[in-house]
């Protein structure tokens, strides 16, 4: 009897098939979504970044025209700077030269005149050289006496005579060179 109802046999495998095919089907479609969920994250993702991406270079060009705005004040305050530095340089020599030539005009006296004087400087070295006019040996000699003096000699070691010359009209000249 059960091989005359086939149509009973044929029912139940066609409903096994169709479990089977459903379950084939659901995991088919559990795949499916897991592809699309993972694909639309990804294009998510791809659309975030380029759109960081686009912000950020966005970000840089800002930056950079504004760079490029106060580039030029940039570089004028930098030069003003090292001008200011220069000149505080040869403020600070000069300075430096003022003050030995009042302190040895005060050395000096009134009577002893300052006929030549000149200044040289290289890189580590400043000379100050001074030409003396005195009427009289004596007097010359007073100033050589006070040149020798451990005051003077502290604040300005380093002083050398040169030669003793008589001009025409009978005053004395020496030649004199102070390192500072």
């Amino acid at each position: 009897m059960a091989t005359i109802n086939f149509v009973r046999d044929r029912q139940k495998k066609l409903t096994k098939q169709q479990a089977s095919d459903k379950r084939i089907m659901l995991i088919a479609l559990g795949i499916f979504g897991v592809g699309a969920i993972l694909s639309l994250s990804s294009l998510g993702l791809k659309i975030y970044f380029s759109t960081q991406l686009k912000n950020s270079l966005t970000e840089t060009e800002r930056v950079k025209s504004q760079i490029l705005a106060v580039e030029e004040t940039e570089s004028t305050f930098v030069i003003l700077i090292h001008k200011l530095k220069a000149m505080s340089e040869v403020m600070k020599v000069r300075q430096k030269k003022q003050d030995a030539v009042d302190y040895f005009s005060q050395v000096f006296g009134s009577q002893v005149l300052i006929e030549e004087m000149s200044f040289a400087q290289d890189k580590e070295d400043q000379l100050l050289t001074f030409k003396l006019l005195s009427p009289t040996v004596f007097i010359l000699e007073s100033v050589l006496k006070q040149l020798s003096s451990p005051e003077l000699r502290q604040k300005y070691p380093e002083i050398e005579t040169g030669s003793l010359e008589r001009t025409e009209n009978g005053a004395y000249s020496l030649n004199l060179a102070v390192k500072l």
